[in-house]
């Protein structure tokens, strides 16, 4: 997390507030089940949220807790990164149980991506949780459910304090 989302973590104001889509399975999801979900949760934020600026950093709260810095994209550069396989590495941190974390500077939304560090290209896997307002759950959870992945939601606070580093 940055400085802006760890206050308002530690504060349980947005996105905090709000719930914490993950899938339930035990084992990280294969990149290309991972990929498409993101490409659908993706599109439905910026459908949601087109106008929003967004932030991107690596987030090192399952990790560490060490309190990042943001850098600012936008909904093209973040779709760039979904083309293939290969650009989606762009999500790779190098860093075990640390994630790639995007948010707009509202903080309506906070989606997360964890790649695995040490795999081969070929053999990725990874993990993606999205906290949202209560509102978007519904439509959140059926986007990984097409994408063949097994949503679980529950208070985004009580998700991170649980996952705190």
């Amino acid at each position: 997390m940055d400085s802006l989302l760890h206050r308002c973590w530690l504060e349980a104001t947005a996105p905090f507030d709000g719930v914490t889509v993950s899938d339930a399975a035990e084992d990280e999801a294969p990149i290309s089940t991972l990929r498409d979900c993101v490409i659908a949760v993706t599109g439905l934020l910026q459908a949601r949220f087109p106008d929003s600026t967004l932030h991107v950093l690596d987030d090192w709260h399952d990790h560490d807790g060490f309190v990042d810095v943001s850098t600012t994209v936008t909904w093209a550069d973040l779709r760039s990164h979904l083309t293939t396989l290969e650009a989606f590495l762009f999500f790779r941190t190098g860093e075990s149980w640390v994630s790639k974390g995007v948010y707009p500077r509202d903080r309506q939304f906070y989606l997360r991506v964890t790649l695995d560090a040490d795999s081969a290209d070929d053999a990725v896997a990874g993990t993606l949780d999205v906290t949202v307002p209560r509102s978007l759950v519904g439509v959140i959870e059926e986007a990984f459910r097409k994408a063949g992945m097994t949503p679980r939601a529950e208070p985004a606070k009580k998700f991170f304090d649980a996952r705190e580093g």
